[in-house]
């Protein structure tokens, strides 16, 4: 038995390791080594934190961030710098080198992580600890975690915190309420990621509801928990920073692009992920979609399509003809609707191939759904017990698929918002990415079904068949992982010529005419490095949210005051503005330095 918990404690951590060195070659667990970072999203979570470290430690809230996004304000939140780390590292600050990036430690954690969860969440069914170690590594090496290490080719490395979505269906599955476990992981999920907040909220919530409903729970003691919760949750909102952008933050225009769309489930390709199969090709998408990206995986793919069969093979053998009917009539209308797709796609086989499997998934998922209603009584209580879970999932991927309801590149309808649910819509913007949680719960039945469909022997073997298989079939894109932390070059700032650095030493911030926020070129990053390095605050960077009406007023008041000559004597200014440049530079006079530096504009009062 001791043997047995030490395996249950070590093996899973022994997986996840071994997954996080395979695909990111280990060295970027290296706190100095930063090169990895200095790109796309991953630059603004590592500049966000350098601002951040340097802030006063007994601040509020914690979590604020003034000196990046000068007077409009921001925090550690609103650049993804994943809060829970930086604030704890933001501690020991004073003993860290110059050079300190916990990114690299952080992915680290959530490989290890998804593997403890996956291995807990499966130990609620499954007890064959080989079959227990497949279905871990299948967890850890999920092509929904993977792909977000590389989105559009730098990732968003803190929505790799997937094991949040594992770990509060392990609770679900846990026969006692376990309300301080449910309300740490409420709050690190608000520390680590905003999206993740809902998800694990809409399972805790069906987890009381079904410990209400077998009253194993009374209405006082749920009362209190939720009471207890949400005032946890509104300190960790208000300390974290949540709460310093206000109401402005939403942007215009995003029109409900990032949906999920059901064949999605079998799209091996999208944005910098296209190579996931040899077999099931890329799909044409609609712009947006790729925030949808939930490929199954060839292993998961096929482990259900033998399932699949199974159970057409056992309903053959012992059902009644009328129910054999309608499942032959089912299956007409699935080869007719794939057909009819078919053609329409170009008459690619591949393309066939991949409708039938996704239509065949879909078969499989409603028909596991359907057994939980059956006839008697006892196999009723099988379906209520877990009803609130399908429910919730099943709510959340209705939302992921956004108020543009389609299938492929097609919209087949749209409906209106009303209020309350549009302010919502427009904080969770990225929809598709709330497909997340039933992904996990379809790949969790799969398995469970496997292991007990099949003889000890036969689904051990096909278990570690259908992996084989998915790492053969997917080698591209599990290279193309490996490539992004791997091939790296060095980084280097533009900004070399040494008169930067004789002028960033007499002042104290450093303001460019426009900000650079946000800005495609991506010359913010030189910019907020520099500043970063001698410890300039600045009103420019990149931020997932800030205030809009607050920010454009700033604007227009910079501006003015650039343009009528009034500069901040303790301010170096960057001047992006090529008509505001023309002007300044023949008629200001009396600076310290006025010219180019290295492509950028300068005036030193």
């Amino acid at each position: 038995m001791r043997r047995l918990k030490k395996i249950d404690t070590w093996f899973p951590v022994v997986i996840g390791t071994i997954a996080f060195v395979f695909f990111t070659g280990g060295k970027i667990v290296v706190p100095t080594y930063r090169d990895w970072l200095m790109w796309g999203d991953t630059a603004q979570n590592l500049i966000g934190w350098e601002f951040f470290r340097h802030t006063p430690i007994f601040q509020w809230p914690i979590g604020a961030n003034p000196n990046l996004g000068l007077e409009f304000s921001s925090s550690i939140i609103f650049t993804d710098s994943i809060p829970l780390p930086a604030i704890v590292f933001k501690f020991l600050n004073p003993i860290l080198p110059s050079t300190f990036q916990y990114f690299g430690l952080w992915i680290w954690s959530c490989f290890v992580l998804q593997s403890i969860f996956g291995w807990k969440l499966l130990s609620n069914f499954i007890t064959h600890r080989v079959q227990l170690a497949v279905g871990t590594i299948f967890f850890a090496i999920s092509p929904v975690l993977l792909y977000r290490l590389i989105h559009y080719g730098y990732g968003h490395i803190s929505l790799a915190g997937q094991w949040l979505i594992l770990a509060s269906l392990h609770l679900y599955f846990n026969r006692k309420f376990q309300a301080p476990k449910w309300a740490v992981l409420i709050c690190i999920a608000l520390l680590v990621h905003a999206y993740f907040f809902p998800m694990v909220v809409a399972v805790w919530i069906a987890a009381i509801i079904q410990h209400l409903r077998v009253k194993s729970m009374t209405f006082g003691s749920t009362f209190r928990h939720i009471a207890l919760v949400g005032a946890l949750c509104f300190i960790t909102l208000w300390a974290s920073g949540y709460f310093i952008v206000g109401r402005n933050a939403n942007p215009d225009g995003w029109d409900y692009l990032f949906r999920w769309q059901p064949l999605s489930l079998v799209d091996s390709g999208t944005g910098d992920s296209i190579g996931w199969s040899r077999l099931l090709p890329d799909r044409r998408q609609l712009a947006g979609d790729a925030e949808g990206f939930s490929y199954l995986g060839s292993g998961i793919i096929m482990l259900t399509l033998i399932l699949l069969c199974f159970r057409i093979a056992v309903m053959f053998k012992v059902s009644s003809r009328r129910t054999t009917s309608w499942l032959l009539i089912l299956l007409v209308l699935i080869a007719g609707l794939a057909g009819g797709y078919y053609v329409d796609a170009g008459n690619s086989i591949r393309m066939l191939v991949s409708v039938l499997v996704g239509t065949s998934i879909f078969l499989y998922a409603i028909w596991t759904c359907s057994n939980l209603f059956m006839r008697n009584r006892m196999e009723s209580r099988h379906f209520y017990r877990h009803a609130p879970i399908l429910v919730a999932t099943s709510l959340m991927a209705i939302y992921s698929m956004t108020n543009r309801i389609g299938i492929g590149y097609r919209t087949l309808f749209t409906y209106p918002l009303i209020q309350p649910i549009q302010q919502f819509t427009e904080t969770f913007r990225t929809h598709g990415r709330f497909i997340w949680p039933a992904y996990y719960l379809f790949v969790l039945f799969v398995l469970i079904e496997a292991t007990r469909k099949l003889s000890p022997k036969i689904g051990t073997a096909v278990l570690v068949a259908c992996l084989t298989f998915y790492v053969y079939d997917s080698k591209e894109a599990l290279q193309g992982v490996n490539a992004r932390f791997t091939d790296i070059a060095p980084w280097s700032s533009p900004m070399k010529d040494p008169q930067w650095s004789q002028l960033a030493r007499e002042y104290e911030s450093l303001i460019v005419v426009p900000a650079l926020n946000n800005d495609l070129a991506g010359r913010w990053l030189a910019v907020t490095d520099f500043a970063r390095i001698y410890h300039l605050a600045t009103n420019s960077g990149f931020f997932n949210r800030f205030d809009n009406k607050k920010s454009d007023l700033l604007q227009k008041e910079l501006y003015n005051n650039v343009s009528g000559r009034k500069f901040n004597p303790d301010s170096l200014y960057i001047i992006e503005d090529g008509d505001l440049w023309i002007n300044l530079s023949t008629s200001v006079t009396n600076v310290r330095f006025i010219g180019d530096l290295d492509g950028y504009k300068v005036i030193a009062p």
